[in-house]
Order: C-alpha cells, then sequence, then structure tokens
C-alpha cells in the first residue's frame, strides 16, 4: 500500500477529495492510503509518504517541497481536475509519478 500525503492551504478543503480519490482507487484495485494536512504540517507529516500532492491553492510551494523532499514525488493538482473533483485524473497522476 502507497501513502499519498496531500498538502492544502488548511487540511480541510480536500477532505472530500481524499475520500472519493479513495473510492476511485479501490474500485481499480490500486492500493493507497491518502491523507491531506494543511502545508505548515509537511515536515511532520510527510516524510513517511510515497508521495506528496499539491492542492492547487498551494501549487506555489512546489519547489520548496520538492527540496525539502528529494526522495519522495512531489506534484501539483491540476486545477481543473481539483475543482471538478475528477479524481480519475488526480488518481492517474499518482500512478504515473510512482509507475503504478
Amino acid at each position: 500500500m502507497r501513502k499519498i500525503i496531500l498538502l492544502c492551504a488548511m487540511g480541510m478543503s480536500t477532505q472530500k477529495i481524499v475520500s472519493q480519490l479513495i473510492q476511485t482507487a479501490h474500485s481499480e484495485g490500486v492500493e493507497i492510503e491518502v491523507e491531506s494536512y494543511p502545508y505548515g504540517e509537511a515536515s511532520k507529516t510527510a516524510v513517511a509518504a510515497d508521495m506528496i500532492l499539491l492542492s492547487p491553492q498551494i501549487r506555489y510551494n512546489l519547489d520548496k517541497i520538492k527540496r525539502s523532499f528529494p526522495s519522495i514525488p512531489v506534484e501539483a493538482i491540476d486545477i481543473v481536475a481539483y475543482g471538478m473533483m475528477d479524481t480519475q485524473k488526480i488518481l492517474g497522476q499518482i500512478k504515473t509519478a510512482l509507475g503504478l
């Protein structure tokens, strides 16, 4: 099982995406664990992640997070996929980044 950490501005706006992303992954047979946290908790929460996703609101921190976690794939979620709650597209992004 792969652990995905989703960082956002306050840690609350992503809860619906997290639950739908888990459902989408389960329906495709992809075993992932997804948790969301506020960006400020990255140093405590992301160290054990297999991948870090950033919500569009904080995508400006992408390079900083990549430098902080050089051994972990870090990507920003596409703003349209996030806004449309297109968890199929987000899961595709995860699968590509992790080689699943």
